[in-house]
């Protein structure tokens, strides 16, 4: 996940520097995304990462530390009280965000979280690569187990068998 979040970051930064352009990118976390999407931001020329996170309990002490004490001026991380539900509610506020077509367009509004493709593309690459790690002949099966709430790695899991993965 943060080798995508990195190389999807990087490679953002770069082609918004080609174009003249800025771009804000919105990220909702209860878990490691958000702390690997402010350490992949941090110092970006032309990016603006904005990190929301419930407030509550919904993330570990930890990766609340991790985001919070970012010390990066293009990285904001924003503690969202009141979600009762957790990860559904930021993921309620993201969907009104991007709905808003205004408002999108005027702050050039983009997502690394798993809804983004060129992140989940470079997670199905890691699924190619630990395929052939393990394998000693190609065509051998093997199962991956991927943890809850990787929904983005899990879907890259998915593309890589239906591009030929066994």
């Amino acid at each position: 996940k943060d080798v995508a979040m990195g190389f999807l970051c990087s490679l953002t930064d770069y082609l918004l520097e080609r174009r003249g352009q800025r771009k804000h990118l919105v990220v909702a976390t209860t878990g490691d995304t958000g702390p690997a999407a402010a350490a992949a931001c941090a110092g970006l020329r032309h990016v603006d990462t904005w990190v929301l996170y419930p407030k509550g309990g919904f993330v570990s002490d930890e990766q609340e530390r991790q985001m919070t004490s970012m010390e990066a001026p293009n990285v904001h991380v924003v503690g969202v009280d009141g979600c009762r539900d957790g990860g559904d509610d930021l993921d309620d506020v993201v969907a009104r965000l991007f709905a808003d077509v205004s408002f999108r367009t005027h702050v050039n509004l983009g997502s690394v979280n798993s809804i983004n493709w060129g992140r989940v593309c470079v997670q199905t690459v890691h699924f190619f690569h630990a395929y052939l790690k393990v394998v000693r002949t190609v065509g051998e099966r093997v199962t991956f187990v991927v943890p809850t709430g990787a929904f983005g790695n899990l879907f890259a899991g998915y593309l890589a068998v239906s591009m030929g993965l066994p």
